[in-house]
């Protein structure tokens, strides 16, 4: 019954999509960009949206987010903020020029009327969209692909073309490698961010090494982690032989996460809800 549901549920999104979508094509105001986000002030879409506040005086960054406390606070720090259900957002999102998101936006029918970026949050060694078994078995996926819900989708580098092409069912033409993501440029240049969840990298002798391990999301919690601490002794000597220190980060979603602790002089762990 609930597949059942879900099909005539992806049907109608589907049929609705296709009556929205020549408004996608109405006259736009250019300087407005929507940041639509589905997830706290983090990540691809974080950075982007505080590297086009500070340096991009011409456009009109708005954060869109379902967190009323999140859209005060970013109003409160000068920036401009939407709550998701006011009536001011399906405005916006007629006169904005594009939306701008990082997760998959398979329920929403914004990507209808709206030219939309996909930055996505992050490469992993992992399958993803299309290419996970679970996305295969989602009907809603099937029915509406991603081709049909995001204009461009850019990634780190051109080895990802293909895999992002065929993950999220979407024209080679259509993925945009741009080099950088945009949250790792604070690790190059410095980003003012006078928000919430920022941390910071340890300080350390400038001669040193640092090598930055961030895990992607695993079922099994900080199971893992423990089993690699388990060998922190030998990890640390190597370190000391190479002359670097190890700094670890659970992914934001793990349940269970490590509070910031250093276990050694040489591996340090962050929390993971910090970005």
């Amino acid at each position: 019954m609930k597949k059942i549901f879900k099909l005539l549920y992806g049907i109608c999104l589907l049929l609705l999509r296709s009556l929205l979508s020549p408004i996608k094509y109405l006259p736009r105001l250019n300087h407005f960009w929507l940041f639509i986000s589905e997830v706290p002030f983090e990540g691809n879409l974080k950075y982007f949206f505080l590297y086009v506040a500070h340096n991009k005086k011409n456009i009109h960054p708005i954060w869109v987010s379902k967190n009323k406390q999140m859209v005060n606070h970013l109003l409160k720090n000068g920036y401009n903020a939407i709550w998701r259900y006011s009536i001011r957002y399906p405005i916006l999102i007629l006169l904005s020029k594009v939306a701008i998101v990082d997760r998959t936006p398979r329920h929403n029918l914004f990507t209808s009327v709206i030219p939309s970026i996909n930055l996505w949050h992050g490469v992993g060694p992992k399958k993803i969209g299309w290419d996970d078994p679970a996305g295969q078995r989602d009907i809603l996926m099937n029915i509406c692909p991603e081709s049909y819900l995001t204009d461009y989708i850019f990634t780190s580098s051109e080895v990802f073309r293909n895999i992002y092409s065929h993950a999220f069912q979407i024209s080679k033409k259509r993925v945009i490698s741009c080099g950088n993501q945009p949250k790792t440029i604070p690790l190059l240049k410095s980003i003012k961010d006078d928000n919430i969840n920022a941390c910071e990298l340890p300080k350390r002798d400038i001669h040193k090494k640092m090598i930055i391990y961030l895990p992607t999301f695993r079922y099994r919690g900080v199971e893992y982690l423990r089993e690699i601490l388990k060998h922190q002794n030998e990890i640390s000597h190597k370190l000391k032989e190479m002359d670097a220190i190890l700094v670890l980060k659970l992914h934001p979603s793990q349940i269970g996460g490590t509070k910031h602790k250093t276990y050694t002089k040489n591996i340090i762990i962050l929390p993971p809800k910090c970005d």
